[in-house]
C-alpha cells in the first residue's frame, strides 16, 4: 500500500525531510541529556522496536495491572 501511494503521490504516510530535521532538533538533545546523566536509573532505558518495552517498566507495567 505505501508503494501505491507513494506512486499515486499520497504523502499522507510520508514525511518531508524538514519535519524530520525539525523533530531531531527536538529531540537529540534531549537524548544527549538522558545519556549523559550519571544516575542510571534517570536515563532512558533502549529497547528493540516491536518488543513489550523495556525490562526496567516490568514493576511499573505489572503494578498498573494488578487487580489487588
Amino acid at each position: 500500500r505505501v508503494l501505491l501511494d507513494c506512486l499515486h503521490g499520497d504523502h499522507m504516510l510520508f514525511w518531508r525531510r524538514d519535519g524530520i530535521e525539525t523533530s531531531w532538533a527536538f529531540l537529540d538533545p534531549i537524548l544527549t541529556a538522558c545519556e549523559e546523566c550519571g544516575d542510571r536509573a534517570k536515563r532512558l532505558h533502549r529497547y528493540p522496536a516491536g518488543s513489550w518495552g523495556p525490562e526496567a517498566a516490568r514493576p511499573w507495567i505489572e503494578g498498573l495491572l494488578a487487580t489487588d
